[in-house]
C-alpha cells in the first residue's frame, strides 16, 4: 500500500489560499522538506521548493535519488524487510546517516545555511517517522528497548460506545 494512493486526483491541487503561498506572496522564501503528503506529488502547493521523501519505495523521491547515490550498492532502505504499514520494528541496518530522519534533517540545515539571510523565510520540515516502518538507528532502538512501557490511559468514556463483548 501507497500512503496516498490518490495523490494526483485528491482536493489539493484545487487549493489556492495555502499558507506557503500567502507568505510567498508577502516575500518570504519558502521551502518544504520530508513529505508534503499532497497530491500531485511534485505540486508545491505553493512553496518555492520541495524536497521529498516518500513511504512508497518505487517513487523516485529526492531521497531515495540521494540514497541511491551515496548508500552502499545493490542497497536499499528497505532492505530490512519493514513495509510502510508494519507493526514490527527493528533496527535501521545501515549507517545512521543513511535513515531518512537523518537526511531529513541535513536538508533542512542546508536550506537553512543557504537561504538568504536579507529575506524571511518559512521552513516546513516534516520527518516521516515516526510513521511506520518502525526502524530506528540501533542506538535509539536500543535507547528505549529496556523501558517499562507505563499502561495507556483509558478514560471513563472508554466504553460507551463498544458494541463488542466477550459474549
Amino acid at each position: 500500500g501507497l500512503m496516498y494512493p490518490d495523490a494526483g486526483r485528491g482536493p489539493a491541487p484545487l487549493l489556492e489560499n495555502t499558507l506557503p503561498r500567502a507568505l510567498a506572496g508577502a516575500g518570504y522564501h519558502t521551502q518544504c522538506v520530508g513529505t508534503l503528503g499532497v497530491g500531485p506529488r511534485r505540486s508545491l502547493q505553493g512553496f518555492h521548493n520541495v524536497v521529498l521523501d516518500s513511504l512508497d519505495a518505487t517513487y523516485d523521491s529526492d531521497y531515495m535519488r540521494w540514497f541511491r547515490q551515496n548508500g552502499p550498492a545493490e542497497s536499499l532502505p528497505t532492505d530490512h524487510g519493514l513495509g510502510p504499514n508494519s507493526w514490527m520494528c527493528r533496527p535501521w541496518q545501515l549507517p545512521e546517516y543513511l535513515h531518512p530522519t537523518a537526511w531529513t534533517a541535513q536538508q533542512s540545515i542546508r536550506f537553512l545555511q543557504r537561504r538568504d539571510p536579507a529575506a524571511p523565510f518559512f521552513l516546513k520540515t516534516s520527518f516521516l517517522r515516526p510513521h511506520a516502518p518502525y526502524d530506528p538507528p540501533q542506538y535509539y532502538f536500543d535507547l528505549y528497548d529496556a523501558e517499562e512501557m507505563p499502561a495507556p490511559v483509558v478514560g471513563d468514556w472508554a466504553n460507551e460506545h463498544d458494541f463488542f463483548t466477550n459474549d
